[in-house]
């Protein structure tokens, strides 16, 4: 009996051990199943973050494309037609004396395509004086200090011709004043087109408040 009750917790025994060691097996085999399901993981995030970095990059020419796709305009051309646009402006709308006046008209006119209603309302020949006894001459903006400064526009698209011409309407603002401290703001309508290589034409203006 002795025997027999030996022999049984003698394979209870090793039954107990066989199974201890399977429990560590198996535990050993999870934590590597862990381990490389977390380092699964840990590639799968790095690659959607890199897809995120992408479509970040990717997010500025998508915009550009649907506005292309929904309305035929080119955002990447309107912003460089607006850059040419507001040189022009400013070239017309800023100066502060007689010589300035006078340097930026002749630029213009060498420079652009224009109605000749816009010279004549916009940028006019300022007359001067015959000289007097001492050679002094004079002339409007210089004796009434005036001087002009080009505030800023809003552009629109109204056409876009088949030659790829972008004929533009625009909201422009400016300040003027004189010796006295008078400050006007003045609100003028701008039409002008564009061309594919980025040539002003057929600028014309009307004044919008008095």
């Amino acid at each position: 009996m002795k025997s027999g009750k030996a022999r049984a917790v003698l394979v209870i025994s090793v039954f107990i051990m066989v199974l201890s060691a399977v429990s560590l097996v198996m535990s050993i085999s999870g934590i590597r199943k862990a381990d490389q399901t977390l380092a699964s993981l840990n590639e799968q995030l790095h690659s959607l973050e890199a897809q995120v970095e992408e479509l970040k990059a990717a997010q500025e020419e998508t915009d550009n494309t649907a506005i292309w796709s929904v309305s035929g305009i080119d955002a990447s051309r309107k912003e460089r037609d607006d850059e040419l646009a507001e040189a022009m402006m400013n070239l017309c709308l800023t100066w502060d004396s007689y010589d300035t006046y006078t340097a930026n008209r002749q630029s213009f006119l060498d420079t652009y395509f224009y109605s000749e209603h816009f010279i004549e309302l916009f940028f006019p020949e300022v007359a001067v004086t015959e000289p007097t006894k001492d050679g002094t001459t004079y002339n409007r903006i210089d004796m009434y200090d005036l001087n002009m400064r080009y505030n800023g526009m809003e552009s629109h698209v109204v056409d876009i011709a088949d030659d790829g011409t972008y004929s533009y309407v625009a909201f422009v603002s400016a300040v003027s004043h004189d010796q006295y401290g008078n400050e006007a703001s003045d609100q003028i309508l701008f039409l002008y087109d564009v061309s594919e290589s980025g040539q002003i034409g057929r600028i014309d203006a009307y004044t919008l408040t008095a």
